[in-house]
């Protein structure tokens, strides 16, 4: 899946949480990753079924149905499922509230298969099934007011919530489901090899380190302050990007990351000043702008 907690192309190259856990399994095995992106949820276990794959490691929740058809490796996170609606949206509490409420859920997915569950003790709830969307996308369409409710992992959220703050968490339909590594049930010898990778205290110690890396600075959300920010990256950003661009040039740096360090230091406010006495965009001291010729 081609989205931020799993498969991505940054500045640098291909990252996310599944990515570099998949490359890491890899290279242990000394064999080259190769990836094959889906973006439907009701074609990977066929697709795994048919061998256009070996693993599916995509953000992948253990259940029973997909128990019947595929093997799990060892679980290496948590999530919750997750009503997701939009401030000044419906404000459902519960699922009976869900009951009349415009519900759209990525099709073939574990939400779906958790709300026919839900179905058999209240019998009024329903839900539109959506194909050809990643949960991302939802996400951002109740963002935009276009869909009312939608359901998603927690941790899809979490980051979500980031570029779009109106998100609203209401409640978790499913505690404590665990994230795993689908195979072929008949793959026996990578079924192992998967395990002893996982069990080694190597891996223990990466899943840590892409845990704290893609999920450890999402344990604060401040609406206000993300608000703001959106609001300065459209609004500010705009009016000193040249500069940006120029410096990181000369100095073989990525502008970004230059922009980055800027709204750290002054939110882009060539005006700001400390009670130290630095100042400006990069609230640079008296002594440092001397020395750098900066006026």
């Amino acid at each position: 899946r081609n989205n931020a907690t799993c498969y991505y192309e940054g500045p640098t190259g291909f990252a996310g949480f599944e990515y570099e856990l998949a490359k890491a399994f890899a290279d242990y095995l000394g064999v080259k990753l190769v990836c094959v992106v889906t973006h439907n949820f009701k074609q990977m276990i066929p697709s795994l079924l048919r061998g256009d794959a070996d693993l599916i490691t995509a953000g992948f929740t253990v259940t029973e149905q997909r128990r019947r058809k595929v093997a799990f490796g060892p679980a290496y996170m948590e999530v919750q499922q997750q009503v997701v609606g939009r401030l000044g949206g419906p404000s459902p509490d519960k699922v009976g509230d869900l009951i009349g409420q415009p519900l759209w859920v990525n099709a073939g997915t574990s939400y779906e298969e958790r709300l026919r569950q839900l179905k058999q003790q209240h019998p009024g709830l329903s839900w539109m099934p959506v194909s050809g969307y990643e949960t991302e996308e939802i996400l951002e369409m109740v963002w935009q007011g276009i869909v009312p409710l939608t359901i998603a992992d927690s941790n899809i959220v979490a980051v979500n919530r980031r570029y779009y703050p109106q998100l609203r968490i209401h409640f978790a339909i499913e505690q404590g489901q665990r994230l795993a590594w689908a195979l072929h049930p008949q793959h026996q010898h990578l079924l192992t090899a998967v395990e002893r990778w996982f069990a080694r205290p190597e891996t223990a110690a990466l899943l840590q380190r892409l845990k704290q890396h893609y999920y450890g600075h999402l344990k604060v959300f401040d609406y206000v302050d993300l608000v703001q920010y959106h609001n300065r990256v459209r609004h500010r950003l705009p009016r000193y990007r040249d500069h940006f661009e120029e410096a990181a040039a000369k100095h073989g740096l990525d502008w970004r990351l230059v922009a980055a360090q800027s709204y750290q230091e002054s939110h882009w406010d060539p005006n700001a000043v400390s009670f130290t006495g630095v100042r400006g965009l990069m609230m640079l001291t008296q002594k440092t702008a001397e020395t750098l010729g900066v006026k």
